[in-house]
């Protein structure tokens, strides 16, 4: 794999050079749909001749509430990623440069998960390896 980014839990994908801006098309489509289910919504719950059940302002206000908490999850992940894209870094290089900063090694890690987590069998050792260790080639 050319330029190993990150391994998507989400999409259970590795993201790398062909298909990294593929997505952030995606996470950005993803969060002006939910833009657009949150407009709908409110737009339902400010016309005045609505049913009398009250399931259309039921529905609007689940709506609303259910779209915000991944919007803004969405409004974190397009930053970070229009980060690394103005920086040119990757997501590996930004998690480790954290861990180095904040002197955060394996063994005073409560648990060194972050890359066995993030790496599974679709992802080889050796994208992986060129990566995170180029000097042991």
């Amino acid at each position: 794999m050319e330029f190993f980014d990150h391994h998507c839990k989400w999409l259970n994908n590795c993201i790398g050079a062909k298909n990294y801006f593929e997505f952030y098309g995606l996470i950005i489509t993803a969060f002006i749909l939910l833009i657009v289910c949150i407009g709908i919504s409110a737009t339902c719950l400010n016309q005045k001749n609505l049913d009398e059940g009250g399931i259309v302002e039921v529905c609007s206000i689940i709506t609303i509430l259910l779209a915000t908490i991944p919007c803004c999850w969405l409004i974190y992940l397009i930053s970070l990623h229009t980060y690394l894209i103005i920086t040119k870094k990757s997501t590996i290089q930004l998690i480790l440069e954290t861990r180095s900063k904040h002197k955060v090694t394996p063994k005073n890690c409560i648990s060194d998960q972050v890359f066995k987590v993030s790496f599974n069998k679709n992802c080889t050792d050796a994208a992986v390896k060129k990566v995170i260790f180029p000097e042991r080639e």
